[in-house]
């Protein structure tokens, strides 16, 4: 056997004895405190903790919500916490690379077939899509300190209608250039998306049978003007309504013709009110496998490896092929107890103030649901048969050794 193959199958069996070594399948069961551990290496990110002090423990949730299913309020990934590097100039402009050939292969349908990497840079298969909040402030430290390397697709959110243009929080195009040109640069292709939890009426209103083309004209133009490649929709619950599945179509119409993405994030608990002409039109789906419980439920795991396999099962059976369901990995937290100054954390705060971090955090008055390394791990090999993984949100995400999107793309 030759080196090389050593070094194969030392990694592949260090893989299996953490997949042994995770989560249960099942929801209500706990994680092994003993080998279920976050990396506990240091972080060079400041900020306090939100909680109160205590020892991470392995007790189990109380009953409660295991999640709602299809139907039910929208209920979108969280996003407190503090932002990111500050200062910086981007890398050069450029066009992204291998654009049309890469995505074509991607989305042809059926499971992803494990093969050579192509992009040398990228040690990963599959699409690896970060969502970039813009509440974070001006993009520009963004543009230098991102991790390019580990992304295929970056999702601006949220862009705002205005009139007949958009907002991307404080960004002026200048910001905005310089973001979109350090992706060009690596290769990342940058969308925008548009909805959310808190705006999905608003979006739900502009593509009404009334107003529909005039917002579908106005996407178009914001687009070319800033150089992004597609629009995710991101259009949660009740504002998915009878004029979503029109909208989709002739959004789809006026983009895919110049090679821009059309692309969507969705959870079970709206899915059925999807068309199936509009999951046919998608060239990719964000599957929202978190927040199936939180603040508003008693306690329980949110976001576990038994969710994943329901989640993306369920939008396979609405037709979605295999190569184009993205699984989501929340890069937050829920917290419960009056130990809780906020009812969310980022999992760079709870390593902050759990370092040895699991699933589930019971410690006095506080209890924490994320997902830590070993079930990120476990997720991302499932996510091998599939088209990839998404973050919610890469600015929670925390650094070195610790961070879950290294763990994402360095096993994908």
């Amino acid at each position: 056997m030759t080196q090389a193959s050593h070094r194969f199958c030392a990694k592949y069996l260090t893989i299996a004895v953490l997949l042994l070594a995770g989560c249960s399948h099942d929801s209500s069961a706990r994680c092994n405190p003993e080998v279920d551990l976050c990396d506990t290496g240091g972080s060079d990110n400041a900020g306090g903790a939100s909680v109160s002090g205590g020892t991470t423990t392995a007790s189990g949730p109380s009953t409660g919500s295991s999640g709602p299913g299809s139907g039910g309020s929208a209920q979108g990934g969280s996003s407190s916490g503090s932002g990111g590097s500050q200062g910086g100039s981007t890398g050069a402009g450029g066009a992204p690379k291998g654009d049309a050939s890469t995505d074509a292969a991607k989305d042809s349908g059926g499971p992803i077939v494990v093969g050579p990497v192509v992009d040398a840079s990228r040690p990963f298969r599959g699409r690896m899509v970060g969502y970039m909040p813009t509440w974070r402030g001006i993009f520009d430290p963004w543009a230098r300190d991102l991790p390019w390397s580990k992304l295929t697709h970056l999702n601006i959110a949220f862009a705002i209608p205005s009139g007949n243009t958009f907002t991307l929080g404080v960004n002026g195009d200048e910001s905005i250039a310089k973001l979109v040109s350090a992706a060009h640069a690596a290769g990342v292709r940058v969308l925008i998306s548009i909805g959310g939890a808190n705006g999905s009426d608003q979006i739900a209103a502009l593509y009404a049978p009334g107003s529909v083309d005039n917002f579908v004209n106005a996407l178009a133009s914001y687009l070319d003007a800033h150089h992004f490649d597609g629009v995710d929709v991101d259009v949660e619950g009740d504002p998915v309504n009878s004029s979503y599945g029109p909208f989709i179509d002739k959004l789809v119409a006026k983009l895919r013709p110049k090679g821009q993405l059309v692309t969507s994030a969705l959870g079970q608990w709206f899915g059925d009110r999807i068309p199936a002409s509009a999951y046919a039109q998608f060239d990719f789906v964000n599957v929202m496998s978190y927040d199936h419980c939180g603040t508003w439920t008693a306690p329980c795991e949110q976001s576990t490896y038994d969710w994943a396999l329901k989640d993306l099962a369920y939008f396979a059976g609405k037709g979605v092929p295999a190569s184009k369901l993205v699984l989501g990995i929340p890069f937050y937290g829920y917290c419960w107890g009056t130990g809780c100054t906020t009812g969310t954390l980022t999992y760079l705060e709870i390593l902050q103030r759990f370092p040895a971090a699991t699933d589930w955090v019971q410690s006095g008055n506080v209890t924490i649901s994320c997902n830590s390394q070993p079930t990120v791990l476990k997720k991302t090999m499932l996510a091998r048969g599939y088209g990839g993984m998404m973050a919610w949100e890469l600015t929670q995400d925390a650094s070195g050794t610790q961070s879950l999107l290294n763990t994402m793309a360095g096993n994908l």
